[in-house]
């Protein structure tokens, strides 16, 4: 039967078609009292016949997963060393000192849940992701980033004039935000209209894309319909390293072992774009994360037909996948290229770190907190 993640879970009942948010406790606790279980699905915790425990969508992963990579940059601030970080059971290691991340922690019954969670783990530190009377918990300095956009953030001239025929969005704790006008310099500036659209009375944005395509109506991308035209995309490469899932962070919450590996991937891919005739790179930036971002021309040209980009990224894929194959849906057992496929704007904020979008490693001087546990005197 599968785990569970550190992520919010819904419990779903067939013959009512109601459902219930959970944390991981409460579901665990729902397991313990069933006798008969149905065959679980990809995303299930459990299946029976009456109803379905499941793990929630991508926006609540992103979510949580952010909180764990900051609360584990201000580990690895406070103890002076990389800590390492088991993805699977959401457990960090430092020095002598075991840090386990819970969804949320509301009980002494729920705390010794997650401190005993773990067979051979003794006497671990509990941090919650969301506020708690019984542990420790990670609170957020959203405000930094949004001054940052406020007042600080503009568009790269290098890449400006590729805003006018794209479609944007920001993806934050209340899913994506989409633009709703062009963003060409007319009597407001591009800045003056991203700042209407995604930052007024929003403290949270968590990352902010653009279409690879240029868009029909980038006023419609919201629901579906803007029509990406093909001939006219973004020529841009995607390189993300990976690891063994046992990462090691920084004190900016980058797993230096995912760094190396795209580091490396970077040096091959660099070159076999060398070896491409007219193929430039005009910027390599930092992706924010985990990789980097590679912004190129082609024969003087940054537009290029979809056909071109994939022939590109299959010469650049031949060997061994370096960048990203920007797959679509599967149709018929093939699967197809990503029309739809958004990139994360220069020079904004990649909220899982604080990292800039930008060719030099920058983080912002976040001011996050793990808190010690809520007086009840104080609520």
């Amino acid at each position: 039967m599968p785990t569970l993640e550190v992520i919010d879970i819904k419990q779903y009942f067939f013959k009512t078609k109601t459902s219930f948010n959970l944390s991981e406790f409460e579901a665990y606790k729902i397991k313990q009292t069933i006798l008969e279980f149905a065959s679980p699905k990809k995303y299930d915790y459990l299946r029976t016949k009456k109803f379905v425990i499941y793990q929630k969508n991508k926006r609540t992963r992103t979510r949580q997963n952010l909180k764990i990579r900051r609360a584990l940059a201000l580990l690895a601030q406070n103890n002076g060393e990389l800590i390492e970080y088991d993805e699977k059971q959401n457990v960090a290691f430092a020095k002598d000192t075991t840090y386990i991340f819970a969804d949320r922690v509301v009980s002494a019954g729920e705390l010794e849940f997650h401190k005993t969670k773990i067979p051979g783990i003794v006497n671990p530190i509990v941090i919650s992701l969301s506020k708690s009377l019984y542990s420790k918990y990670i609170e957020l300095d959203n405000k930094t980033i949004y001054n940052y956009y406020k007042h600080q953030f503009v568009f790269p001239e290098w890449f400006r004039k590729f805003l006018k025929m794209r479609a944007l969005r920001a993806f934050s704790s209340m899913g994506f935000n989409f633009n709703t006008r062009r963003y060409n310099d007319t009597k407001w500036t591009a800045e003056d209209k991203f700042k209407h659209d995604f930052v007024k009375g929003s403290v949270d944005i968590y990352k902010v894309y653009f279409t690879l395509a240029r868009v029909l109506d980038s006023k419609l991308d919201a629901c579906g319909k803007g029509f990406p035209i093909s001939g006219l995309m973004y020529l841009a490469l995607d390189i993300d390293g990976k690891c063994d899932g046992l990462h090691l962070i920084d004190n900016k919450g980058i797993c230096i072992k995912c760094l190396e590996d795209s580091n490396a991937k970077l040096e091959k891919a660099l070159e076999k774009i060398n070896a491409i005739p007219g193929l430039k790179v005009v910027k390599k930036l930092f992706s924010g994360t985990k990789g980097w971002h590679l912004h190129l021309e082609l024969d003087g040209k940054r537009e290029v037909s979809e056909l071109i980009l994939r022939d590109i990224i299959h010469k650049v894929n031949e060997n061994e996948q370096l960048v990203d194959w920007f797959d679509g849906k599967e149709i018929e057992g093939i699967r197809t290229f990503d029309l739809y496929r958004i990139f994360k704007i220069p020079s904004t904020v990649d909220s899982t770190t604080g990292c800039l979008v930008d060719e030099k490693l920058i983080r912002l001087n976040l001011n996050d907190h793990i808190c010690e546990p809520i007086n009840a005197m104080n609520i």
